[in-house]
């Protein structure tokens, strides 16, 4: 009896190391990738910010973000300074840069600007349930020159 137990310990013994040899040189590999990923991240970061910006400078549009409490983003295309007549929008609330700017009544822009704000850093389903608040179209002003702006909108 002590004869089959020894053998069945030692069978799963040597079971148990093939699996921990196995594992460890997984472990490895993966230890391998995340210093591999580690050590190149910020380049990695880099070479995409660069393709970002490359691209937001010679994109024929104009393009902006809308961040928390409906502030303008940083980053934005170089043509939308042409678009809409200035630069200074990085950081400002939409409601003032475009949308108090525009011929919209008061009440359109104010539910155009509050289903901003209930869609902004929340779930896709704000959005799809506000997207009828937001212009395709806008009349907007700035320094006596009034143009109409088409609007495309992404969650």
């Amino acid at each position: 009896l002590i004869l089959m137990q020894s053998g069945i310990i030692s069978g799963k013994s040597a079971y148990a190391y093939k699996q921990t040899i196995l594992l460890s040189a997984n472990l490895q590999e993966k230890n391998k990738e995340i210093t591999f990923f580690n050590q190149n991240l910020e380049r990695l970061v880099d070479e995409k910010t660069r393709e970002v910006k490359g691209l937001l400078d010679h994109i024929p549009q104009g393009v902006m973000t809308i961040d928390d409490g409906g502030l303008i983003g940083k980053n934005f295309s170089a043509h939308l300074a042409e678009v809409i007549g200035h630069s200074d929008v990085a950081e400002k609330q939409f409601n003032k840069v475009i949308l108090e700017k525009s011929t919209m009544t008061f009440d359109d822009q104010d539910q155009a600007w509050q289903a901003i704000l209930n869609s902004v850093q929340e779930l896709d389903l704000n959005y799809d349930v506000n997207c009828d608040k937001f212009p395709n179209q806008i009349e907007y002003t700035h320094d006596g020159i009034t143009k109409i702006l088409g609007v495309t909108w992404s969650p």
